[in-house]
């Protein structure tokens, strides 16, 4: 298999003119590509041992593409917005949206499939580096691990788990970090090792935890539970008022939501709020001090305070980059 940087070098000559910054071995390249008749814009960060790819895709109606690639693929994929499936006679892979997954194909022989618009970000890694450096990470008796050395093709998890809060509050602060060039690299270095981490502690908690002690019906509440938090956006929801929306007592809820989202609900109501919070600022125009008020901050001051320690970066910049 070759090096990232032998596989990735033709497309990155092809799109010279388009890396922005490039300084002390750290680059970044901003493109406009088609895939198949997809528009699809890209992000590259590039290092010797990972590249991130951050893809946005237009995509009008569900589609299905052929796609061959002699040299193969090792990477993580975080599904942050749609849905994606890779079929082949060697590996069946399935990642919903808010879902991810790690996985090797030493060659790629199937067909993508795609059903709306995509938000994608793909850590794409060195097999050598990694196996050198980060395998130790991975239980000695993993599957994975066994059939990653003797490169057959392979999937960490058999069903690709929700992306918890910590992963996209990493995944944002390699994005958007703004640190300058000579210490970004580092910084990202840091950053991916974080994300392995978190990704295989929750391997070793899906491997020791038992069954669910729900019943159907309160599995079920707790999705519509999620569903009615994620639609209510910004509006500043009490855990007291789901308990009395929803007849599950707090500990239920909490129980579920650690089943199927890794946090509490607080955490996820936290969380929505958040994303909600910076879409209206970068793509609605709205001022701190109103989303401070609909999120029940006395203080523009504390709102700003809290947003930056959950992404890394102000709603100050936010609004300066503007959409």
């Amino acid at each position: 298999m070759k090096s990232l940087k032998e596989r990735f070098q033709q497309k990155f000559n092809r799109n010279k003119r388009n890396i922005s910054l490039e300084k002390e071995g750290y680059r970044e390249l901003f493109f406009k590509t088609s895939f198949y008749n997809i528009p699809v814009r890209e992000k590259f960060i590039v290092d010797d041992f990972f590249i991130v790819i951050y893809s946005e895709s237009t995509i009008e109606s569900p589609v299905t593409v052929p796609i061959f690639l002699v040299d193969g693929v090792f990477k993580m994929q975080f599904e942050l917005e749609g849905y994606s499936s890779f079929c082949s006679s060697d590996l069946d892979i399935e990642i919903p949206e808010q879902h991810f997954n790690l996985f090797f194909l030493p060659k790629v022989h199937g067909a993508l499939h795609y059903r709306k618009s995509r938000i994608c970000v793909d850590i794409m890694f060195d097999k050598e580096l990694f196996e050198r450096e980060v395998s130790t990470l991975i239980p000695e008796s993993s599957v994975f691990l066994k059939q990653l050395l003797d490169n057959n093709a392979c999937k960490l998890f058999d069903q690709s788990p929700r992306i918890t809060m910590e992963m996209l509050t990493v995944i944002h602060q390699i994005l958007e970090s703004g640190l300058p060039p000579n210490l970004q690299a580092t910084y990202n270095r840091l950053k991916i090792q974080e994300l392995l981490v978190l990704t295989f502690s929750k391997l070793a908690m899906q491997e020791g935890k038992g069954q669910s002690d729900l019943s159907l019906a309160e599995n079920e509440k707790v999705l519509q539970i999620s569903e009615w938090i994620a639609k209510e956006g910004i509006r500043l929801i009490s855990v007291q008022e789901l308990v009395d929306h929803f007849g599950l007592s707090q500990k239920v809820i909490n129980r579920g939501f650690q089943k199927y989202y890794d946090c509490s609900v607080a955490q996820y109501i936290k969380k929505v709020q958040m994303e909600s919070a910076k879409r209206l600022i970068k793509e609605q125009g709205y001022y701190i001090n109103e989303i401070a008020q609909l999120m029940g901050y006395s203080y523009p001051q504390h709102f700003s305070v809290a947003f930056s320690k959950y992404f890394g970066y102000s709603p100050k910049e936010v609004k300066q980059k503007g959409g």
